[in-house]
């Protein structure tokens, strides 16, 4: 790149070639250049503790004119002078002008596609129910360790949700300043302590399932509940899936012939969810929204759906079932599955997808007869208990062919004939 030295004018910036660069005579450090066909940039330059430092001011034009740019380039200087730093400066300034709402906006939409599934899952939950509501409005900026500490200590109710939260919060931070929305080593999160929890195995009776559908089913018939999450909680009772991999799952995933989910990417990798007659039926039952590859279409275009979480609680409490976390739904399934099959502990594991045998004996507490089939089996069980009270859609086409969302699927009033399963399902 050519460089010289001049006094920089209107007259100078416009017939600057490309490639070249000028350096002011008049401001010590103050300079513009071009690269290639680029526009013209202002920018200063200053030897900062042993090493040259440059800053871009902006492109010319509005607001950077040689004028505003000089006054800019003199205030830069005297801070880099005094030993400021510019970039950590301007971080700043944006930060006061973001806020944690705007950032989680920007996180999801940017940094979201890049996690895996399950982590976006539980991401998404704990921005919508913990994280927005603590600190939504607040300039990123003033959000303090001491901000944190306080919501950390807010959500000890649910110290699992909490410490979530609190990873979720510390990857946001973390993610802002890579992407220099905050200067570094300003993540408020660092030496919170989290919460010590301990595992919890809590199952549904058959009356608390029971009852869970007749909530189910009032809230679909009324409109008081998304369609697709409705699907969501149907397909999570009766398989025994992660939330993270109904959520994401793809049409493609779904082998018919072969009644399996194959799931490329689970939380232990690739793996095969098994189908029971009740999954299919469940299945079948659903729309597909053109162009939107997910089973559990979401509001915007080609989008899985989010926030279940929020809902299931709404559900639940309805349902008087008020401290049933949404994953205790596979460890329902498991329940069933576990008195079904027995003690079969590697055959179980297959069913629930877990990588480590000594994750599916912690149910053979409650085994009691053993028996062949245990997918097959548990589905069947599940639906003699809620064939009495869910009901089903009526069987849909497999292609719905219109360029609609789920957002406008989930405004109409779901008013339809109950699909009976045989309750002497071959197994």
């Amino acid at each position: 790149m050519k460089t010289s030295t001049k006094s920089i004018t209107t007259r100078i910036v416009d017939s600057l070639p490309a490639d070249t660069e000028v350096r002011d005579s008049q401001l010590r450090g103050f300079g513009i250049r071009r690269q290639k066909s680029a526009d013209v940039s202002y920018f200063v330059q200053r030897r900062v503790r042993g090493r040259m430092r440059r800053f871009t001011i902006g492109r010319h034009g509005s607001p950077w004119t040689t004028t505003t740019a000089r006054e800019e380039a003199s205030r830069l200087l005297l801070l880099m002078r005094a030993g400021g730093n510019p970039a950590v400066e301007r971080a700043a300034a944006r930060a006061r002008q973001m806020t944690f709402q705007e950032l989680t906006e920007q996180f999801l939409e940017i940094h979201g596609p890049t996690l895996k599934a399950s982590t976006l899952v539980t991401y998404t939950d704990c921005i919508e129910l913990r994280l927005r509501p603590k600190f939504g409005s607040k300039p990123i900026n003033e959000i303090t360790h001491m901000d944190v500490a306080k919501a950390h200590v807010s959500w000890r109710e649910h110290k699992t949700a909490a410490n979530n939260a609190l990873t979720c919060l510390s990857s946001i931070f973390g993610w802002a300043e890579d992407q220099k929305l905050l200067p570094k080593h300003t993540n408020p999160c660092p030496d919170i302590k989290r919460y010590k929890t301990s595992k919890k195995e809590r199952y549904l009776s058959r009356d608390e399932l029971r009852r869970l559908g007749v909530t189910l089913d009032s809230w679909e018939a009324n409109g008081k509940i998304n369609i697709y999450a409705a699907y969501a909680i149907r397909l999570l009772i009766v398989t025994g899936a992660r939330l993270s991999e109904i959520l994401t799952l793809q049409w493609s995933n779904v082998h018919w012939e072969h009644r399996v989910l194959q799931l490329p990417d689970s939380k232990t990798g690739f793996k095969y969810i098994f189908l029971n007659d009740y999954a299919l039926a469940v299945l079948k039952s659903i729309p597909r929204i053109a162009r939107n590859p997910y089973v559990i279409a979401g509001k915007k275009e080609g989008r899985h759906f989010v926030g279940l979480t929020k809902i299931w609680y709404a559900l639940r409490a309805e349902a008087g079932l008020d401290d049933v976390r949404i994953h205790d739904l596979r460890h329902s399934f498991a329940s069933f599955a576990i008195t079904l099959g027995g003690s079969n502990i590697p055959i179980l594991g297959r069913v629930l997808g877990h990588s480590n045998p000594e994750t599916t004996a912690r149910y053979t507490h409650i085994a009691k007869d053993p028996a062949a089939a245990i997918a097959d089996a548990t589905g069947r069980e599940l639906a003699l208990i809620m064939n009495r009270d869910f009901r089903l859609p009526r069987a849909r086409p497999i292609y719905v062919v219109r360029s609609t969302v789920a957002q406008h699927v989930s405004k109409a009033r779901v008013r339809r004939k109950p699909l009976r399963i045989a309750t002497t399902l071959n197994v």
